[in-house]
Formats: C-alpha cells, structure tokens, sequence
C-alpha cells in the first residue's frame, strides 16, 4: 500500500499525512509494508519528522513494516533530525516496493511451534512469547534555574505520548530566552531509539531562534552509545554532571543583549533607528550590518504595532557570529508557528525577506507572539 504526499509538510498539513498513513496502517496485512512517499515535498519542517517518529512507532507495534520514499533536501532534512537510523528511507519508490527484509530462520520444537533462538530477541521475533511490560510511568517534568541556566529533569518513561510533551515543554523554556538548556536524563527511560529523536527536533527547532543551546547530562555508559549511536551528541553535547554542562557554556563568546519596550506612540522608524544604531555602534558590527539590521528592526515593529497596536519589546543579541533581531508584541491570542521562507502567510515583510539570513514566528508565552531574523556579522 503506498501513501503519496506533493508540496509542503507544515503544521497544517502534516495531521493530514498522518490520518491518511495511519489509514493505511490500519488496512495493510503483515507482512506486506506501508509505503509512504515524500519525494515530491518541497519542504520537510520539524514537524514532518515527529510525524515520521510516531507513525514509525505504531506501525511497529501493530508490526507492519513502513518505508518512506525521500531525496534531496528532504533526504538532507531527515539525516539532519536522525530518523533516517530509524526509519528505513529509500531513493525511489519502486526501490521501497522491492526491497526485501531479511528473515531470520524459523525452527520447530517437538510440538511444531516456533522454536525462538537464542540470539533472537525475546520480543518483535516471531514465535516469542510478548514480555509484560511494567505499568507505565507517567512523564514528570521539573526544571529549576541555574543563574541564567535552565536545568531540567524529566522523570518516568519517554514514549509517544510523553515525546510531544517534553519537546513542547522544552521549547516552551528556550523562546523564554535562557543561556542554555541543560537536560539531566538521570531518571529518565527511554524504551525505544526513535524517541531520543525529540532532542534533535528540539535543536532543529531553536538553534536558529531563539539560538538557546541544548545540552544533555548523563553517567549511563548504554544511553550514552545510544546517543552516539543515533548521532544525537552531533547537535546536543553530554557531560557527567550538570557544574560540567555549565562550565563548558563559558567557552563561546560573550553573549550580548539590549532589550528595548517601544511604548505606543513612541514607536516610529526615528526610534527605533536610533536603538539598533546605538547597540550596533557598541558591538562593532561592520556599517552593512547595521544598515541591514535597522531597516529589519523598523518592519518587524511596524509589523507587530500594525497587527496589535500597543507596546512591543525589541530584542537586539549578538552570539555566536550572528545578530538576532526580535520583536515580542502582547495580543491576546498568539500567532502560528510558521517558516516564513517556506510558508505563505498573513506576514507581508518584503524587506525582512530580502535582507535576513532566516526569519519566521514562533507564539510567545503566555500569550503574544514573536517575530525574528538573524543576520551574519
């Protein structure tokens, strides 16, 4: 049974996707498999990946083999985000049709049932008996600050439910704009591979903005190879101890930050000019940068005032060979998640488009959203 998807994977498409591959989970017979193609996506987001993660995962348990058709920048896309060591990702379509699982030999006992051998799994091999499984731990959460450090420390078992709640938690704590964020996974359990894929899709989804990097904290040598193994620690590095974590943030360049709220009325192009000229002028950037950066400054406030009408707060950072322009607004109701490269939007900012490296949106909490782009220095 194959699935075929055309144009864009985003967060108002990909439930679609999902409805129609789980459909095809649900009518496919093992061992036949679900063929679900992407090759003719234009653009894969982080959401196609945690999609790609959970219908991974029920098609194991309902023990159905999925295969997913990508190339190109979605090839590149899935390799970045590491399900490609999960999933099995074929060139063409016809490549994912033929291709054949090896299968393991089935021996008889006296009685003709299947005989499980003894190097086989005791669990996913035909034949075996299923082990019970202890009752599931709920996924607890608990994050405490660290001087301008978040620390947190899920607890229980990280599985599909508990996925999307800790990658909403964690970027729930990055847009509030911390040094870092430090995961302890002491009292975490991860039952399966693919759900260590939530710390490459959190890095994927902050690294550009807010740019908070991700750093994950354990003394267990197996979930370190496990880490290593999915190419985890290529994005998210793991230290012993949390003091460690925090002495290795010491080593970037400094971080430099001007935060400026533009009451209403006091929100003009000449106010606005005259903040990102002086923060400009303090941190060296070349006369390009800063020519570049005021005319993104003056839209993205002209942007928030327009869609709002009240105070909105100008971020000006520089970290990391990059200047990050932000601009929180306070509506009531806050704005969708969107790649504004990607995605056609009620966002008109032609100069922003023009002139940022990346740009986009992302809900502020409580309520509000924020609009940002970043430009090399």
């Amino acid at each position: 049974m194959v699935v075929q998807v055309a144009g864009e994977v985003d967060p108002t498409t990909m439930p679609r996707v999902r409805q129609a591959t789980q459909e095809a989970l649900k009518g496919a017979v093992a061992p036949f498999p679900v063929v679900l193609d992407l090759s003719e996506i234009t653009v894969a987001g982080d959401e196609c990946l945690d999609g790609l993660v959970a219908l991974h995962q029920q098609a194991r348990a309902q023990q159905t083999p999925l295969r997913v058709v990508a190339a190109g920048s979605v090839l590149g896309a899935l390799t970045a985000g590491g399900v490609d060591r999960i999933l099995s990702i074929h060139a063409t379509l016809s490549a994912a049709i033929r291709f054949v699982t090896p299968a393991r030999e089935v021996t008889t006992d006296a009685s003709g049932r299947p005989e499980c051998p003894s190097d086989a799994p005791r669990t996913g091999w035909l034949g075996s008996r299923p082990r019970r499984t202890a009752r599931r731990e709920p996924l607890r959460i608990e994050s405490t600050a660290r001087g301008d450090v978040v620390v947190v420390a899920p607890s229980g078992v990280l599985d599909l439910v508990g996925y999307g709640q800790l990658r909403s938690m964690l970027i729930k704590l990055a847009l509030e704009v911390p040094r870092a964020l430090i995961v302890d996974l002491g009292q975490l359990v991860v039952p399966e591979d693919t759900s260590l894929v939530v710390f490459t899709s959190v890095w994927k989804e902050v690294s550009e903005w807010p740019g908070v990097p991700v750093h994950l904290v354990t003394t267990d040598a197996g979930m370190r190879v496990r880490l290593r193994r999915n190419r985890i620690v290529r994005y998210t590095p793991v230290h012993d101890t949390i003091d460690q974590a925090i002495a290795e943030l010491d080593h970037p360049p400094p971080w430099r930050r001007m935060v400026f709220t533009l009451r209403r009325g006091n929100t003009g192009g000449t106010t606005v000019r005259r903040h990102v000229e002086r923060a400009c002028r303090r941190w060296a950037c070349v006369d390009t940068t800063v020519a570049d950066a005021t005319v993104i400054a003056v839209e993205l406030v002209e942007n928030a005032v327009g869609h709002t009408g009240g105070d909105v707060r100008l971020r000006l950072e520089l970290r990391c060979g990059k200047l990050f322009i932000s601009v929180h607004d306070n509506a009531s109701t806050p704005a969708p998640t969107i790649k504004a490269r990607h995605t056609r939007t009620r966002l008109d900012l032609p100069e922003v488009e023009r002139l940022a490296h990346s740009w986009g949106s992302v809900p502020a909490f409580p309520h509000g959203a924020v609009v940002w782009a970043t430009l090399p220095t």
